[in-house]
């Protein structure tokens, strides 16, 4: 699937959990943080209709001295939720960048100034790349091919000059 179709599809699967939360059984995320600053958040929900119990747990931890991997992680355990079983152990980074980026271009589209011009993003990194393309095709499945001016704002170490 093209990054261009699968924004269509990412966009589509928000609108419909929106639209459905009451069928999601989603407590409050627990937070644990840590006196340096890195923190692990907790976050169980259940989906009754598939038969499936989520637990995404991820975490912020600041790089040691010469250690190279990212600072934020993400792992998911996936279950049956009427046997409890456990089906899957997944890395969840790549599902959280998706998620973070659309839904912010989901809220962006339902709450944007109708004529706007200008764009301002702040971090330039996976994250607000997922954004961007999910907020500008979804302006283009709806015939809105104006001109924008976009304004791109640093955010810690985010920006790459690929990006730029």
């Amino acid at each position: 699937m093209s990054t261009l179709k699968g924004a269509y599809h990412w966009y589509n699967w928000v609108e419909e959990v929106l639209k459905n939360k009451d069928r999601f059984v989603m407590p409050p995320k627990m937070s644990i943080p840590q006196d340096s600053g890195n923190y692990y958040h907790i976050m169980p929900a259940m989906y009754e209709d598939e038969n499936i119990v989520t637990v995404k747990m991820i975490g912020r931890h600041f790089l040691k001295e010469n250690e190279k991997r990212p600072t934020m992680m993400a792992d998911m355990l996936l279950y049956e939720a009427d046997t409890g079983i456990l089906k899957a152990l997944m890395d969840a980074e790549y599902i959280t960048t998706l998620r973070t980026g659309v839904v912010a271009a989901h809220s962006a589209i339902k709450f944007v100034k109708k004529d706007f011009d200008t764009l301002g993003l702040i971090g330039l990194g996976n994250i607000m790349t997922v954004f961007f393309i999910t907020f500008i095709n979804k302006l283009r499945d709806g015939n809105d091919n104006r001109k924008l001016v976009v304004k791109l704002y640093k955010h810690h170490q985010s920006a790459r000059s690929s990006f730029c």
